[in-house]
């Protein structure tokens, strides 16, 4: 199958059959009216027994996870399918809120030993999205928490083979050019579970990061050629494997989103390095890859946080509070 064919017709499933999708309860039985679906009734009724105490606190990360992902399919589905372009944006600035949200509690559940470490996928996409809305200080935040937390106190365990399967190389690429961008100087000693090397398939993982700021365009364009490339090689693998071969594209149900690509851009954009205002491959030609060129405006209210908050704070006095969305 050539890239026309695969987009058109992963194009054609998304618009006409969305709900149909097997295992992807996050868009199904949407209401028009609220934008409300089984998804997020889920997570509704997850944080409900967080709040009666039928579950624990430290799950908190897990709830925000679903809302996240709720609110990224309906805006990826609202790029598919509707022209409402504030609609699309109020649902991605939803997700990356939630993204970080997610991560800053888990982080402070994993400070008080509350749950295990996170692996290193569980990190990098919630982190993209906060990239890719271009809110620079939430994004150092996290960054902040995941190089000193690797550092200080080995938090992050091992979480990648890289040999022919692609079990974490996303988000491996995610961190490394992540940590280019905000001045982090990763050396095998100090940062010992980020020093392993892609296999000879990802090599391209390599290029980009030894030449993230090039200023070139059209080197650029050819990395961003590359990486998407191999975003829809992988995405053909998972979808033919279930996931076993690489989960990075087939879990989170995004087949249009080339996310390693645009969030190196962001990160050129936040260093002040040239993005050149157009791309060569067909993926960078759809409305999901024209995001990363927007600041997404930051939600004013979240449902659900101010209760999680406080009844976390009632049951840990000294529990260390996100800064932002609060």
């Amino acid at each position: 199958m050539n890239t026309k064919d695969w987009i058109d017709d992963l194009k054609n499933i998304n618009q006409n059959n969305y709900g149909e999708i097997p295992d992807n309860m996050f868009l199904k039985d949407i209401d028009p009216e609220t934008g409300i679906g089984s998804g997020w009734i889920f997570a509704r009724d997850d944080i409900e027994e967080i709040l009666s105490d039928n579950e624990e606190p430290a799950l908190i990360g897990y709830s925000l996870n679903n809302l996240r992902d709720y609110h990224l399919m309906y805006n990826y589905h609202l790029l598919l399918t509707s022209k409402l372009e504030s609609e699309r944006e109020k649902q991605a600035s939803t997700s990356a809120a939630y993204a970080y949200l997610e991560l800053v509690f888990d982080y402070e559940f994993i400070r008080l030993e509350e749950i295990v470490p996170l692996e290193i996928d569980e990190i990098a996409f919630p982190l993209h999205q906060i990239i890719l809305a271009g809110w620079w200080e939430e994004a150092g935040e996290i960054i902040d928490y995941f190089f000193s937390d690797l550092k200080n106190y080995d938090n992050i365990r091992p979480f990648f083979t890289l040999d022919s399967i692609c079990t974490h190389c996303m988000a491996w690429f995610i961190l490394r050019i992540a940590a280019k961008a905000f001045g982090y100087n990763i050396s095998d000693d100090d940062y010992p579970k980020l020093k392993e090397q892609p296999s000879e398939e990802y090599k391209i993982y390599l290029e980009v990061i030894e030449n993230w700021d090039t200023e070139d365009d059209s080197l650029v364009d050819n990395f961003v050629y590359l990486l998407c490339d191999l975003y829809i090689l992988e995405d053909i693998k998972g979808e033919k494997s279930n996931g076993a071969d690489c989960y990075e594209t087939v879990n989170v149900g995004i087949h249009l989103y080339p996310y390693t690509a645009l969030t190196w851009l962001k990160l050129r954009e936040y260093a002040g390095l040239k993005v050149p205002d157009a791309f060569s491959h067909t993926l960078m030609k759809y409305p999901l890859a024209k995001r990363f060129k927007k600041v997404l405006a930051k939600p004013k209210e979240l449902p659900f946080i101010k209760e999680l908050t406080g009844h976390v704070l009632s049951k840990k006095p000294n529990f260390r509070l996100p800064k932002s969305f609060i």
